[in-house]
């Protein structure tokens, strides 16, 4: 995928993400609350307004961010006062900082995974980036979710060249270990708050109800409140009964052993 189609703000949360108006991500919450981290070097990729760079670098980490979007890593350096901030490919960055490849002790990647046309070659240059043993985490929609074939109807975000690939936790799985990532895990990413989902939510009645309408913004600023509850309501029960989001980890092996031979879903 292209920057210019993050930079161009084809969907809210890049604009949210260029002005610092971006919540911290739920599904990234779990890397803080489920891992015993042992501080290191660490690489978020796809690291957008470098929310993940920071809690790492709070946590101890000499935290390092990557993104395509050059409007993200911009704000991640004004709002946040990263230092550590890169832009380009994973295979840019791998190229052009070889004193790096083999470096890291942790590599995240969230929501990033499948926005890959060829995730193959993904995974192998961040385990080329990786120390042996390093920890790799991430998330991924769940392909499964609440409501995605309305989803999808009503947007092509999960559909190239936004989305290539969907994942289910099997079909996660096995992909992670084909790939020779060892102990793998997969799960239930944490799921959005009410307040965050009556947030995006209005988002939604706004786009909807009022785009391209000259409507007084104090007027549409309330109606917006008000209908987005009902939606908030039913996506947070929704999202009870399928998240929206998976969580995985893994370590990165000695470059010497194989990957599984399982087929992937």
């Amino acid at each position: 995928m292209q920057n210019a189609q993050y930079e161009e703000e084809d969907f809210s949360a890049y604009i949210d993400y260029h002005t610092g108006g971006r919540p911290f991500p739920p599904w990234a919450e779990n890397l803080f609350s489920d891992l015993k981290l042992t501080p290191g070097r660490s690489l978020d990729v796809g690291c957008a307004d470098g929310a993940v760079v920071e809690r790492l670098g709070q946590s101890g980490f000499d935290a390092h961010g990557l993104d395509l979007d050059r409007k993200s890593i911009s704000a991640a350096i004004a709002n946040r006062n990263l230092k550590k901030m890169y832009t380009g490919t994973v295979t840019d960055f791998a190229r052009s900082f070889d004193k790096l490849v083999g470096y890291f002790d942790l590599i995240s990647f969230f929501e990033v995974l499948e926005h890959q046309a060829d995730p193959k070659q993904f995974i192998q240059t961040i385990k080329s980036l990786a120390k042996p043993g390093a920890k790799i985490v991430g998330s991924v929609p769940n392909r499964n979710r609440f409501l995605v074939s309305l989803d999808r109807l009503l947007s092509d975000g999960d559909h190239p060249p936004h989305h290539f690939l969907w994942f289910s936790t099997e079909a996660l799985r096995n992909f992670l270990e084909l790939s020779g990532i060892h102990n793998v895990s997969v799960y239930y990413a944490q799921r959005p708050s009410l307040t965050n989902r009556h947030l995006s939510s209005r988002k939604i009645v706004n786009r909807i109800i009022f785009k391209n309408q000259n409507i007084d913004k104090g007027v549409m600023r309330t109606i917006s409140t008000v209908a987005a509850w009902p939606i908030a309501l039913i996506l947070s029960i929704g999202d009870a009964i399928k998240p929206p989001h998976l969580f995985f980890y893994g370590e990165i092996p000695p470059h010497d052993i194989a990957p599984s031979r399982r087929s992937i879903e």
